[in-house]
């Protein structure tokens, strides 16, 4: 029986890059996913006919340039296009337009504010210095806070030297901003609720938290650290879906040596002398491997696939009360042209329309245009 160096769990986009990552480093790998297909939650499938659909995931953005760079997925079919904008429509019939220009962005608050149009150049330079220290940390291993070894310690000290750069008042806001909530935050600087409500959404997408919890502010940088072809803080689509993203990992992956296996369901870690060794499928097949990596959720893992005698009972404890609720749903709704919307301040409090796409949202029950036409069902 052949031996990898490395059994990969899953075949979603984080496995993918890990895989990459270790094949070009110079081991054999070998990834192993249940379904017929890779890409975990980044997929597009023809769930109807004839329609292409990004399944879970919908935009790119944290995902970082440099391991596109690294993994050549350009040279792979990977192209990400900038998202433009949007728009906030409100009962009375008017509308807050998004941009991705600042300028633009600012003088369309202007409408409802020159206060909060003011504001925002204040407003974006002090999200802007926030990113400007967390986005270096994205691409660094986070430190054992409670670890001696010579990497731990070397990233504590890089850690106090970044923090060092601030002038105390910018260390006390810096602190006071991570564990505020995002209400909180944008009442420091804007007066207009529909400006308030929009800016707000980024700091609760995502969580099962609402915009009064503590630490939804923080969530708000995820929404201005990204990245689109040297665009900071821009989002975008993945030309042919989120699948592409996913495909192209999985090019890259087999370009450079590497195994997928589809249809291979892992049922069980083999562990031996207090190590991995392997893995069963669900047909019975062991494959062995002298490193295994699980991209499937810590639950999963921890408590399905090793048995729990192998791990020691403290961690058990903390993997079982490990919170990871969702807190997101996705309606896909196929049209055969752009959208109208006849009667929307009747049937819509908010609708973010995502500009040069058919993709969008509208948080409303469903009901009829006046024109006779169904109105979509809600997103929640």
């Amino acid at each position: 029986m052949k031996k990898h160096d490395v059994v990969m769990i899953g075949g979603g986009h984080n496995g993918l890059v890990a895989a990459c990552y270790l094949q070009r480093a110079g081991l054999d790998v070998i990834v192993l996913e249940k379904n017929d297909w890779v890409g975990g939650a980044a997929t597009s499938r023809e769930l109807t006919p004839g329609y292409l659909y990004s399944n879970c995931s919908y935009v790119c953005s944290l995902f970082r340039p440099e391991i596109m760079r690294d993994l050549e997925l350009p040279k792979h079919g990977l192209q990400v296009i900038a998202y433009e904008g949007g728009a906030v429509f409100t009962r009375d019939g008017d509308y807050l337009a998004s941009y991705r220009d600042h300028d633009s962005h600012r003088r369309e608050f202007a409408r409802y504010s020159r206060r909060d149009a003011e504001a925002y150049e204040r407003y974006a330079r002090d999200v802007t210095r926030q990113c400007r220290f967390i986005q270096p940390l994205l691409m660094r291993t986070a430190p054992d806070p409670f670890g001696f070894r010579p990497r731990d310690i070397s990233e504590l000290l890089y850690l106090a030297k970044k923090f060092g750069e601030f002038s105390p008042h910018e260390m006390a806001q810096t602190l006071r901003f991570w564990t505020m909530s995002i209400s909180d935050f944008l009442d420091e600087y804007f007066e207009t609720d529909v400006i308030k409500a929009y800016l707000a959404l980024s700091g609760i997408i995502g969580t099962a938290l609402g915009p009064m919890s503590p630490g939804t502010a923080y969530v708000l940088l995820h929404h201005y650290m990204g990245e689109v072809d040297g665009s900071v803080g821009a989002w975008g689509y993945a030309r042919g879906g989120m699948g592409a993203v996913t495909q192209a990992l999985a090019r890259s992956f087999e370009a450079s040596g590497g195994t997928i296996r589809t249809g291979a369901d892992v049922v069980k870690v083999m562990t031996r002398g207090g190590k991995a060794s392997g893995v069963v499928l669900a047909g019975g097949e062991e494959v062995r491997g002298k490193l295994v990596v699980s991209n499937a959720d810590v639950k999963r893992t921890f408590l399905k696939l090793v048995d729990e005698d192998a791990l020691p009972e403290d961690f058990v404890h903390r993997v079982k009360h490990f919170k990871m609720r969702g807190s997101s749903g996705k309606l896909n709704i196929a049209l055969d042209s752009l959208p109208e919307f006849p009667a929307l301040p009747a049937y819509a409090a908010t609708c973010i329309l995502r500009t040069r796409s058919s993709a969008w949202s509208v948080p409303m029950t469903t009901g009829r245009t006046d024109a006779g036409r169904p109105t979509p069902s809600s997103t929640w």
